[in-house]
């Protein structure tokens, strides 16, 4: 929406340069004022807005490709890279090289993460269906987070806020 009107975009076959889904999950603008749009089963796509036109990146089955097409969050990491939450786990994405590579997050690997957040310490938070919290640690690697207490801690996580007192949610 430009003030005006709407600009609609959707996936046609028969043109490379549309959406890859028009099963949308979010938008993402980094820091240098590109627009992502991740989708529900194709992957990442990059706005050109010179040419309204969208250049795909998505599971490959080769080492570079995204875990999954299914890619349901997006945060940025310090350096410009992409932390892509996708249904089969966390990818680390170079958006210059198009590059991803596979970030494990607990034993098992495979998360299907739903949620990704950067809190104001930078520190990235990243909810897993069935597989619970996780948080960034001083070493590059993610220690999965236990309730207060002793208490169960959920399984599954579909959204996070940090507040202004920095509790996060």
């Amino acid at each position: 929406y430009d003030g005006q009107g709407f600009r609609k975009f959707q996936h046609d076959a028969g043109n490379p340069g549309s959406i890859s889904s028009n099963g949308i999950r979010g938008v993402f603008e980094d820091s240098r004022g590109r627009l992502w749009v991740n989708t529900i089963t194709g992957g990442l796509n990059l706005l050109d807005r010179a040419r309204w036109r969208f250049h795909h990146f998505g599971h490959t089955g080769e080492p570079g490709g995204l875990s999954h097409d299914g890619v349901f969050a997006l945060a940025e990491a310090d350096d410009g890279r992409l932390w892509v939450g996708t249904q089969a786990g966390l990818d680390l994405f170079d958006p210059d090289s198009g590059q991803a590579r596979p970030v494990p997050l607990g034993d098992k690997g495979g998360e299907f993460v739903m949620t990704l957040l950067r809190d104001a310490n930078g520190v990235l938070w990243v909810g897993a269906l069935g597989q619970g919290l996780f948080r960034e640690s001083d070493g590059g690697r993610f220690v999965p987070v236990g309730m207060a207490g002793g208490g169960d801690a959920p399984r599954d996580i579909f959204s996070m806020a940090v507040d202004v007192h920095g509790r996060l949610w």
